[in-house]
Order: structure tokens, then sequence, then C-alpha cells
């Protein structure tokens, strides 16, 4: 399964946008906006779906980052950084 985390960042504070989980894996934790990339989407109109649904917020493709992947270990919490 592929997946993403959006971290929306105030260009002009610097402050980034969060939530907290109320459900599912990492339940009471605060994590960037995300989900499951859906058949024939790419990385990138996920992170926009996904912070609209979430958050409200209008991203704009010329305005998004993808500096990584990630990987993760749910059984142990371990996440390897790529």
């Amino acid at each position: 399964m592929q997946a993403t985390i959006v971290y929306i960042i105030d260009p002009n504070t610097h402050e980034v946008l969060m939530a907290k989980k109320v459900r599912k894996v990492g339940v009471g934790y605060w994590f960037g906006y995300g989900g499951k990339i859906d058949e024939g989407q790419t990385a990138e109109e996920s992170i926009i779906d996904e912070a609209l649904k979430e958050s409200g917020n209008i991203i704009k493709k010329e305005n998004t980052l993808i500096p990584g992947w990630i990987s993760l270990l749910l059984k142990s919490f371990v996440t390897e950084f790529l």
C-alpha cells in the first residue's frame, strides 16, 4: 500500500498545521494529513486531495514538494527514512 503524509507549512510564519489522530494507527499522536494513494493517482494529486478533505486547505500542485519517501514497519513502529 502506498500513502501520503502532508505537512502544511504557513509560508509567512513557518508554522506546521497538524492533526491529532483519533483512530487507527497512532491514536493520540500529532501527524500531518494523509491517506492512501488512489489507483491512477500520483503522489502530488493524493497530497492535494488529502489536504482538502482533511483540513479544508487548498494546495496548488506548484506549491507541493516531495522531499523523500518514508517506509513504516507498523508492528514495531520502526521508521526507515529513504
